[in-house]
C-alpha cells in the first residue's frame, strides 16, 4: 500500500485490521465495527470489551488539563462505549507509559481521579502494566461489561422510519476545550463548558433502560461527534438519515459561547488566541446547532427508536427524572446517500485521528 497514514486515515487503517480472520467467529458475536466487542458468555449472557488510549497532547494537555480529570476522562470515555451497547461495566485493566521526570502526585491525583469514578460505577480495577516513555504520558484501559445477550444494542439493528435521538446537549466539550486553550476560562459560562469537556458524564443508566425495556433498535456514543456518529450509525444500518438541525440541543452556555464567537468574527482584534481560533469553524454568524452538529467529545447517546415507541421515551422522565433530556432529531431513511453526499450534507467535523 503507498502514501502515509495520513493519507488513509483513521478508517482505513481500521479496515486494515478488519483483514485479520477470525479464528472463532461462533463465539464471538460481534467484532470491529461497534462501540464495544461482544463475545458470547454462559447460558444467555454477553461480555462486552472495549479500549481506548489517551495521548498527552491529542487527548489530553498535560499544560491545562488537571490530573484527576485525566484519570476520570480515561474512565468514562470507555464507560460510554459500554453504556452505547446497554451493558453494566466490570472490571478494567490499565496500562500507563510514564516519563521517569514525571512528578509522582500528578500520579497520584490521576488515580484520585479515576477511583471516584470507579466507586460511582462499581468498576474493578483488576489489573494492567506499567512502562517507562521517553517523552510523553500514554495511558491505556480495556473495560469489560456484562449484559444478556437478548439486550444487546447494535449499531446496525436501525430500522427505514425509527426515530432519531439524542442524549443531553452538544457542543459543549469542544467548547470548553476551545477555552482552555486560548485560556478564557473567567466568563460566566466557561466553567460549565470546561467541565463538561475535563468531566464527561458516561450515560450508563440510560443506556440500560434503553436495553432492557429494547425501546432503541440502535445506538451509538458520540464520542467524534454527532455528524460521525449519524453517519457511522447509518452506514452499519445500511440506512441513510435524515437530520433536523435546528432540533439539535444545545445548552445556554454554548448559546452565549457562540454568541461571543460571532462577535469576534466581526471584531477581529478581540478574537481568540490564534491556536484556539484553529479549532472554530471559519464561517461569519455561526449558529449554535451548527457547531454542536460538527463538535465532537461530548459523550452522549444517539439511538433509534421505533415510531410506535416513541411515547415510551417521552415517558422515561416520569420514572426516571435522573436521566438526561431526550430529543428527537431526525428520522432514519431509505439509503440513497454516498459517501460525497454524506460530506456535503454533515461536512468533515467531529474527530479524526490523521487529518
Amino acid at each position: 500500500m503507498s502514501g502515509q497514514i495520513k493519507d488513509i486515515g483513521e478508517e482505513g487503517v481500521i479496515a486494515l485490521a478488519r483483514s485479520v480472520k477470525y479464528h472463532s467467529a461462533k463465539r464471538l458475536l460481534k467484532g470491529i465495527g461497534d462501540d464495544c466487542a461482544v463475545i458470547r458468555g454462559a447460558g444467555n449472557s454477553a461480555l462486552l470489551v472495549t479500549t481506548d488510549v489517551m495521548l498527552d497532547g491529542v487527548h489530553f494537555a498535560y499544560e491545562w488539563c488537571p490530573p484527576e480529570s485525566v484519570g476520570a476522562k480515561l474512565l468514562a470515555v470507555n464507560l460510554s462505549d459500554i453504556a452505547a451497547m446497554g451493558g453494566k461495566p466490570e472490571d478494567a485493566f490499565l496500562c500507563l507509559m510514564l516519563p521517569e521526570n514525571l512528578a509522582a502526585n500528578w500520579v497520584e491525583s490521576f488515580f484520585y481521579g479515576f477511583n471516584k469514578i470507579a466507586q460511582r460505577y462499581g468498576v474493578n480495577l483488576a489489573g494492567g502494566d506499567v512502562s517507562r516513555h521517553p517523552d510523553r504520558i500514554t495511558l491505556a484501559l480495556t473495560l469489560t461489561g456484562r449484559m444478556r445477550r437478548d439486550e444487546v444494542v447494535y449499531r446496525s439493528r436501525a430500522r427505514e422510519g425509527d426515530f432519531i435521538y439524542v442524549s443531553g446537549t452538544l457542543g459543549d466539550a469542544e467548547a470548553g476545550m476551545t477555552l482552555l486553550q486560548a485560556q478564557k476560562s473567567t466568563t460566566p459560562f466557561a466553567s460549565y463548558l470546561i467541565n463538561r469537556y475535563l468531566y464527561p458524564d458516561p450515560r450508563l443508566e440510560l443506556g440500560r433502560l434503553l436495553a432492557r425495556t429494547r425501546t432503541a433498535t440502535a445506538m451509538i456514543d458520540l464520542s467524534d461527534g454527532l455528524a460521525i456518529g449519524v453517519r457511522q450509525l447509518a452506514q452499519a444500518s445500511r440506512l441513510s438519515a435524515e437530520i433536523e438541525v435546528d432540533n439539535i440541543p444545545v445548552s445556554e452556555e454554548l448559546t452565549a459561547f457562540i454568541s461571543i464567537k460571532n462577535n469576534h468574527n466581526h471584531h477581529p482584534s478581540q478574537s481568540l488566541k490564534p491556536k484556539a481560533q484553529s479549532l472554530m469553524p471559519k464561517a461569519q454568524n455561526l449558529f449554535p446547532q451548527e457547531f454542536a452538529l460538527r463538535a465532537g467529545g461530548d459523550y452522549e447517546l444517539l439511538f433509534t427508536v421505533k415510531p410506535e415507541n416513541v411515547r415510551r421515551v417521552e415517558r422515561f422522565h416520569l420514572n426516571h427524572p435522573e436521566l438526561p433530556q431526550l430529543t428527537h432529531i431526525g428520522t432514519m431513511k431509505e439509503n440513497k446517500t454516498d459517501n460525497d453526499e454524506w460530506t456535503n450534507v454533515l461536512g468533515n467535523g467531529g474527530w479524526k485521528h490523521f487529518r
